[in-house]
């Protein structure tokens, strides 16, 4: 097993959200999801044919995960890749290019940090390429933006999390956090909506409805996560 940062840079929106979070989680195993065993499955294919690409070695792997959706998604993956590298030199004449680059955070979080899938050093951007399972998005922020936010947004978070401190947050971050099943400020909330479900309609205003509705599915997946 590798080792794995506590405040790692792919939970950041959990722990920025919810401080105690990251220390609440270390009470629990560390077993791999089969969302995580795919992921991580998907990232050595993007891997290797990015290195291909690029006229380097690699040997393909091999995983009982392969399928149609991976072969689409790595393929699309190593085409914006390709064109980030592109769209580098055209600035620079000879960008550094790091396949699964480890990163090290460790200024502003505490023994932070991370593996890179992409990044690329050119004279006057830094691009930083992530694999996801998703459409693709693109973020831009000047050095001088990101400092900032790493001094007054990130460091606070990340010096409470690392102490356990803070409230408790309910949200979408919860959904990858080993906590999430016994987690009581999660179930108080969903008691909580619970409770307005199970009243008759004619007590709740379309807004109290409105919210019902909205987080059903989060409550029997609750739920479930609980049985």
């Amino acid at each position: 097993m590798g080792q794995h940062a506590i405040l790692s840079a792919s939970a950041s929106k959990r722990w920025m959200n919810c401080t105690p979070s990251a220390l609440l989680e270390k009470q629990f195993a560390d077993e791999e999801s089969i969302y995580a065993a795919e992921g991580t499955a998907a990232h050595a294919l993007a891997e290797h044919k990015l290195k291909r690409f690029l006229k380097k070695r690699s040997k393909r792997p091999v995983s009982d995960y392969d399928c149609d959706e991976m072969e689409e998604c790595t393929d699309d993956y190593v085409s914006f890749a390709m064109e980030q590298i592109e769209k580098a030199k055209q600035s620079c004449s000879d960008p550094v290019v790091m396949i699964e680059q480890r990163l090290d955070f460790s200024r502003w979080v505490p023994e932070g940090f991370g593996t890179g899938d992409l990044v690329i050093v050119a004279d006057d951007t830094l691009y930083i390429v992530d694999l996801k399972y998703e459409n693709v998005s693109t973020f831009e922020i000047t050095v001088h933006d990101l400092m900032e936010w790493a001094e007054q947004e990130l460091m606070p978070k990340a010096e409470m999390a690392a102490k356990g401190e803070g409230e408790f947050a309910v949200g979408d971050w919860c959904r990858f956090c080993k906590a999430k099943n016994t987690c009581r400020a999660r179930a108080e909330e969903y008691l909580r909506l619970a409770q307005m479900e199970f009243k008759p309609p004619e007590l709740l205003s379309e807004e109290e409805i409105a919210e019902v509705l909205k987080v059903a599915d989060e409550l029997a997946k609750w739920s479930a996560d609980v049985y």
